[in-house]
Order: C-alpha cells, then sequence, then structure tokens
C-alpha cells in the first residue's frame, strides 16, 4: 500500500469490501451477544457501541445483510434486559431505553444503503448519534466503577492476607 492509501485506511475513506464487512457484523454481532448474557458484560458493550458509531454512517460502507441486522436488535433486546437486572440503580438513574432506541436506529441505518441514510432527516441522524455517544459514556464510567470495585476487593484480600486474617 503506498502512503496515501495507508492514511485513507485509517481515516476510514477507503472503499469496504463485503468481506470486511461480514467480519466486521460477526465481530459486533458477537459482542452483543456476549453483553446480553445474564450478568452483563461491560466491556463487550462498550466495544460493540463503539463498532456501531464508527461504521453505521460511513459513506462508503456495504449495506449490512438482514439476518446480521436482526441478529443485531435481537441481542440489543437482550443487553436492555441483562442491564436491567444487572444494574437496576443505573437503568433508573440513566433511563437507557431511549439510549437503546438510538442504537437501534444507528443498526438500521448501517443496514440501508447510505444514499436512503443520506435522505433522512440530518436532526434524526445526529440525534441518534449525539445518544448514541452519550450512552457509550455512561456505560464507559459504569465500566470504571466495576474495575474500581474489583480494585478494592482486590485490595481487602491482599490487606486480609498480610494480617492473616481468615477471609
Amino acid at each position: 500500500m503506498s502512503p496515501g492509501q495507508l492514511s485513507a485506511k485509517r481515516r476510514g475513506d477507503y472503499e469496504q469490501t463485503e468481506c470486511h464487512a461480514r467480519a466486521v457484523w460477526e465481530k459486533t454481532c458477537v459482542q452483543l451477544e456476549r453483553a446480553g448474557r445474564p450478568y452483563f458484560e461491560t466491556a463487550a458493550f462498550y466495544r460493540a457501541i463503539l463498532a456501531i458509531e464508527k461504521h453505521c454512517l460511513r459513506k462508503n460502507r456495504v449495506p449490512m445483510r438482514a439476518e446480521y441486522r436482526d441478529r443485531m436488535l435481537a441481542a440489543l433486546a437482550q443487553v436492555d434486559c441483562a442491564l436491567f437486572k444487572y444494574r437496576p440503580s443505573f437503568w433508573d438513574a440513566a433511563f437507557p431505553s431511549v439510549d437503546f432506541e438510538a442504537l437501534s436506529a444507528l443498526i438500521m441505518f448501517w443496514a440501508e444503503a447510505p444514499e436512503a441514510t443520506a435522505k433522512r432527516s440530518v436532526e434524526r441522524v445526529q440525534d441518534a448519534r449525539a445518544r448514541a455517544a452519550a450512552f457509550r459514556g455512561a456505560i464507559q464510567n459504569l465500566q470504571r466503577e466495576e474495575r474500581d470495585d474489583a480494585q478494592l476487593i482486590r485490595e481487602y484480600h491482599r490487606q486480609k492476607k498480610i494480617t492473616g486474617e481468615a477471609a
């Protein structure tokens, strides 16, 4: 690849092939399905949101196949249920049902041809993108809280081990 082609690839301006698109769809589906497990996997959901945001509105994207769109939407519904069970306080505080609607809208945009998305209201597309970005930020904060909690638990057990107390 020439240097110009490499910089175009980094910017995302390169022509996306069906094979590459299928790999991205599959990976995003798997991440959403992992996040929708009963214990809600925050990191997988965060990565899935990033992928959806990155690829859904590219001008040179390959429209997503219906089978992948349906898998992603079903997995998103599972994530909604898992998040409600796993972190009900987060669900109540952030009221993410609106944010899940935004993510499902971005998945629908990804499934349609770029020309069809261009005909949509600019405000609708920008609103869905902004709400998805805000939701990603909330999930990232939840991920940080989980890491901090795990660190506190590890520190607690390390102190108990040092002092010789029974765990």
